[in-house]
Order: structure tokens, then C-alpha cells, then sequence
């Protein structure tokens, strides 16, 4: 299983096919041209790394109002969801951190 990749790149697509695999799966709605998304990614990426268990898809919104930004409401990025193993979301989207480690320790047990 591949731990890290972009599964959009502005284009709809089907995030339940990507969850509830048995993995704990990230979800980083972002854009190559937002700065608190660049800042963000390195940290995510650690932990998808320090952690088998989980992997991370990305999607690239591209730009404000693409197809994909449009089908999953984002007005905001980054927009970071976390999917325990059965695909269930764990709260509601983060672009904490914190609140991103945290969901994945509860998308653990």
C-alpha cells in the first residue's frame, strides 16, 4: 500500500473508495499556492511515515470553486480529515496539528 498520494488534482473524485481499507486513512484537501497547507504537509507526512498503520491521500483543490472543491464544500483549506479503519471520519475537518495527531490516536483504537 502505497503511505502517501495525490488521489485528485482538482477533479471529482470518490473519497470512500480510498477509506476503510483497515488503514487509519488522512484525507489533506490543499493547494500547491497555500501557505499554511506547505506548512502543514511535512508534519503530516512524519506521521503517516512514524505510524503503518495509517497512509495519507492527497487532493489538490487547484483553485477555489474546482470540481472537487465544490462536490466536498471546501471554503477553507487546508481542510484534513481522518478516517478510522472501518471509514468512519473521526470529528469533524481540522488544519491543527494537534487536532489532526489527535484524531489519529482515536481513529487507532
Amino acid at each position: 500500500m502505497e503511505k502517501i498520494k495525490i488521489i485528485s488534482n482538482g477533479e471529482e473524485v470518490d473519497i470512500k473508495e480510498y477509506v476503510g481499507n483497515g488503514y487509519v486513512v488522512i484525507i489533506d484537501f490543499y493547494a500547491d499556492w497555500c501557505g499554511p497547507c506547505l506548512a502543514l504537509a511535512p508534519k503530516i507526512e512524519e506521521l503517516v511515515k512514524e505510524n503503518d498503520d495509517v497512509i495519507l491521500r492527497k487532493v489538490n483543490i487547484v483553485k477555489w470553486g474546482s470540481p472537487v472543491a465544490r462536490q466536498y464544500g471546501i471554503n477553507s483549506i487546508p481542510d484534513v480529515r481522518v478516517f478510522d479503519k472501518k471509514g468512519n471520519m473521526i470529528e469533524s475537518p481540522s488544519a491543527t496539528y494537534s487536532r489532526i495527531e489527535g484524531y489519529v490516536k482515536a481513529a487507532k483504537r
